[in-house]
C-alpha cells in the first residue's frame, strides 16, 4: 500500500498521511512528478514516452510521459523522479543529471475500468537529456518506449485528437518553452564530456569532428582566432571540408586556399549560417560538424577564422598542400617533437589530443614531459577519445580509450597543480 502527503495549493505538507487508494477516490491533493527524457539530433528533439501498461488503474495502452509516479510520504520530489526513472525505465540517473522547469496541476475525474478515477495532483517536472540505452522496463507499468518528435506530440494533442496520447499538455508546455529557450552550447550538449581542472577547461569527445563547435565557441568567447597545436597519429586535415563542399554546394573545383569564401555557394551558405566569429551559432556549426567526416577539421577551423595557426604534431604523413596555400601552418614529426623539434606557444592557444596518438600509457607518460608547456598556456584543452582508432593503433593489448583518458587527464591536473 502506497502513502502520499496531503498538500495545501501551495504543495506544503498539511500533516496528513492518506493512502493512494482514498487519494484517488476522493480527489485529494498530493504531490508527484513527471520526467521527459530527450534526444537531440541533426536539429530536432524527440521525447520517449512509455505506454501505460493494460492494467493501469488510468489511461491504459495510452503513451504518456517518459517516467512519472507519486511522491511517497516524507519523501522529497527529486529523491521520487530518481527512483521512478530507475523502477519503470531502469534508468539510473543521479540528482544532477535532472533539470526541474516547474510545477503543474493535474486534476480531472475520469471512469476506468468501470471505476471513478479522481486525480488532483502538483507534479514537479523534469529533463532527463544524457544518452539513454539498455532500458529495462517494469513490466506491470510499462508495455513498451518509443521516440517521438517532440512537435509530433504537440501538434496532436493540441488538435484534441488523445487517442494515442495521455500526456499533460501544461507539461508538454512546459517541456516545449524549456527546449526553445535553452541555449545549445558544449556545456549543455550531451555529445561533450566538460570539466574544469584547476580552472583549464577540458572538453572531451568520442569523434574528431566534434572539435570544431568548441574551436568556434572559445574563438567566440575570448573574441579572437585561437592558435591550436595538436597531437595526431594522422593528419587529416582538409580532404573532410572539401568533400562536404563539393555535397552540399555542387561545387567541382574547390580551392584549397582562402578565396573558397569567395564562391557565391559558399559566400550563400555562410549568410544562412551564423559560422563566423562576429554571427556564431553553436547549433550550426554542430550540424555542419555532423554532416563531415570525422576527422579534426582543421582547414575547416581555419577558413572560418576561428584558427589563426596551427601545427599538428603527427605519426603518419598526409597531404601537406594546405601549407603551400596560404594557412599558417606547421608539421612536425613525432619523432621530431620527442627529440627537440617542437612548436612555439602562441596566445591564445588550442591544445588538442587525439587519443590515438598513444599506443601505451608509456606514450602518455612521455608526452606529458614534453607538452608541460603546452598544458600550462592553453585557454583550452580538447581530447579525442576516438575508441575505433586508439583499438587499431594501440602496441599494448591493454591499452583502451577510457584507460588512456583518464591517464590524460590526470596527467593534466598534476602538472597543473601548485608545488
Amino acid at each position: 500500500m502506497e502513502f502520499f502527503d496531503v498538500i495545501d495549493e501551495n504543495g506544503n505538507p498539511t500533516g496528513e498521511i492518506i493512502s493512494r487508494d482514498e487519494a484517488h477516490d476522493k480527489g485529494v491533493l498530493h504531490r508527484s512528478v513527471h520526467i521527459w527524457v530527450i534526444l537531440e539530433h541533426d536539429g530536432m528533439t524527440e521525447v520517449l514516452l512509455q505506454k501505460r501498461s493494460d492494467n493501469k488503474e488510468s489511461f491504459p495502452g495510452m503513451f504518456d510521459t517518459s517516467s512519472a509516479g507519486h511522491v511517497s510520504a516524507g519523501e522529497d520530489a527529486l529523491t521520487s523522479a530518481v527512483r521512478e526513472m530507475s523502477e519503470e525505465l531502469g534508468i539510473v540517473a543521479t540528482p544532477d543529471q535532472l533539470h526541474r522547469i516547474g510545477t503543474i496541476h493535474i486534476q480531472y475525474e475520469k471512469p476506468f475500468h468501470g471505476r471513478l478515477y479522481r486525480d488532483n495532483e502538483l507534479a514537479d517536472v523534469y529533463v532527463y537529456g544524457e544518452p539513454v540505452e539498455n532500458l529495462t522496463l517494469q513490466a506491470s507499468e510499462v508495455s513498451e518506449v518509443r521516440w517521438f518528435n517532440v512537435d509530433e506530440v504537440w501538434n496532436e494533442i493540441k488538435s484534441g485528437d488523445r487517442h494515442r496520447f495521455c500526456v499533460p499538455t501544461e507539461g508538454l508546455k512546459l517541456l516545449k518553452e524549456h527546449l526553445e529557450n535553452m541555449e545549445y552550447t558544449i556545456e549543455t550538449c550531451s555529445l561533450y564530456r566538460t570539466c574544469s581542472i584547476l580552472g583549464k577547461p577540458v572538453v572531451i569527445f568520442d569523434e574528431h569532428n566534434w572539435a570544431l563547435p568548441v574551436w568556434g565557441t572559445y574563438a567566440r568567447r575570448l573574441g579572437k582566432p585561437l592558435n591550436l597545436i595538436t597531437f595526431d597519429t594522422h593528419t587529416d586535415t582538409h580532404a573532410p571540408f572539401l568533400r562536404y563542399l563539393k555535397a552540399e554546394c555542387n561545387v567541382e573545383d574547390v580551392p584549397y586556399d582562402k578565396s573558397v569564401l569567395k564562391l557565391p555557394q559558399i559566400v550563400k551558405l555562410f549568410k544562412n549560417l551564423g559560422f563566423k566569429r562576429d554571427d556564431y551559432n553553436f547549433e550550426s556549426l554542430f550540424r555542419l560538424a555532423d554532416c563531415i567526416a570525422n576527422d579534426e577539421q582543421i582547414l575547416t577551423a581555419s577558413v572560418l577564422g576561428y584558427l589563426e595557426s596551427y601545427a599538428v604534431v603527427h605519426k603518419e604523413n598526409d597531404d601537406f598542400s594546405d601549407v603551400e596555400y596560404g594557412y599558417n601552418s606547421e608539421y612536425i614529426k613525432h619523432e621530431s617533437f620527442i627529440s627537440g623539434s617542437q612548436p612555439d606557444i602562441k596566445i591564445p592557444l588550442a591544445l588538442d589530443i587525439d587519443l590515438d596518438y598513444f599506443g601505451k600509457n608509456e606514450d602518455i607518460y612521455n608526452w606529458l614531459n614534453k607538452a608541460e608547456k603546452y598544458i600550462k598556456a592553453a585557454s583550452v584543452i580538447t581530447i579525442a577519445a576516438e575508441p575505433d582508432w586508439v583499438e587499431r593503433c594501440k602496441t599494448d593489448s591493454s591499452f583502451e580509450a577510457g584507460i588512456a583518458e583518464q591517464e590524460v587527464l590526470n596527467g593534466i591536473k598534476t602538472i597543473l597543480e601548485p608545488i
